[in-house]
């Protein structure tokens, strides 16, 4: 927890600025050194959820390590799939949450779901980039969309879900990011991660 959140924490592409999707998911505790005055919290991409007062509780910020199952159904130079089962008590309004990844040349699709929740609704963090220090993005949402360009390279998020404003301004050792929500009513989210280069 000194250093990663629970959740997925790079998406890199060959030839993009490995900060510009994610590079290192964010911890509230760092053992290694930020300035003090910079924000902190444990985030990644990752699902939440409603806790019993109606607060967001991220797979991230979890007050224990959930137990993880991992399930590679396929692997070869052109696609990788797998699959991620995360349960313990340290849920409190689901029994847990199960994740499907794509990975091929189009991008990363992830499919991700609560079991058993108590609450009519998935969410899902999506940290976005804002600044280095030397280069800035240009940020463009819809509501089921958001484009992040630095330069002649550019982020692309879609979901089934609806987006939040960006929320927050947050640090790691990349640079500062956003945070964007996505929402949705059920227990089953998906989106689409792509990196573009050129």
């Amino acid at each position: 927890p000194h250093y990663d959140a629970t959740g997925l924490g790079r998406f890199h592409k060959f030839l993009c600025p490995s900060e510009l999707a994610l590079s290192i998911p964010f911890t509230a505790t760092p053992n290694y050194t930020l300035p003090e005055h910079l924000n902190k919290r444990s985030l990644s991409l990752c699902a939440g959820m409603r806790d019993e007062a109606g607060n967001i509780v991220f797979l991230s910020e979890l007050d224990e390590q959930p137990d993880c199952t991992v399930t590679v159904k396929s692997e070869n130079a052109d696609k990788v799939e797998w699959a991620l089962l995360y349960s313990g008590s340290c849920f409190k309004t689901c029994k847990g949450i199960k994740e499907s990844f794509t990975l091929d040349k189009d991008g990363f699709l992830i499919q991700s779901s609560l079991i058993d929740p108590q609450t009519n609704e998935i969410l899902y963090a999506v940290p976005v980039f804002i600044t280095n220090g030397k280069d800035t993005a240009r940020i463009d949402y819809t509501q089921n969309k958001i484009t992040v360009k630095t330069g002649n390279y550019q982020y692309t998020v879609e979901s089934d879900g609806i987006s939040t404003a960006m929320n927050g301004r947050y640090d790691n050792r990349n640079g500062e990011y956003g945070l964007v929500v996505f929402q949705k009513k059920g227990d089953k989210i998906t989106l689409r991660l792509s990196l573009t280069c050129g």
